[in-house]
């Protein structure tokens, strides 16, 4: 799980994140946002959006960088 956190990885999938979540938030979100109907939830669940990419980019280091067991 240490490889998870080294900055170098951390800052691909905090990037990565970000991208991602932003464009599921503006695909499920931007009517409101545009016409103005956005609330502070509607906010928080695009903070949340990009949690979900999170998670994947860091499973897809561990996975990538696991040792094979013998």
């Amino acid at each position: 799980m240490a490889i998870a956190t080294r900055p170098a990885f951390l800052k691909k999938t905090i990037r990565t994140a970000l991208f991602i979540g932003t464009v599921l938030f503006l695909i499920n979100h931007m009517d409101e946002v545009v016409s103005g109907t956005a609330t502070a939830g509607t906010y928080l669940k695009g903070l949340a959006t990009c949690i979900v990419p999170f998670c994947v980019a860091n499973w897809g280091i561990l996975v990538a960088t696991r040792k094979p067991r013998l």
